[in-house]
């Protein structure tokens, strides 16, 4: 399943967690209990493709933090 299909999923069941490893189906955590997804396996390339999404908002985000700090000449505040 495509990462980016797999995180709407978790987001529209109101979950604040998904748990992936790889050769079972994907975990959610839904008011603080652990349920299993009605989903097939989750395969390496799966796990892949998150971690990259993951990594670059990571790298968004960070940029983001740098950059706020900055006035328009682009010293800091």
């Amino acid at each position: 399943m495509e990462a980016k299909t797999l995180l709407h999923k978790a987001l529209n069941a109101s979950a604040s967690d998904l748990q992936l490893t790889v050769g079972i189906p994907p975990v959610i955590r839904l008011s603080g209990a652990l349920v299993k997804m009605d989903l097939p396996k989750v395969i390496r390339e799966e796990t892949e493709g998150l971690t990259n999404m993951v990594k670059l908002i990571l790298l968004m985000l960070s940029q983001r933090s740098v950059y706020s700090g900055l006035t328009a000449t682009g010293k800091e505040e």
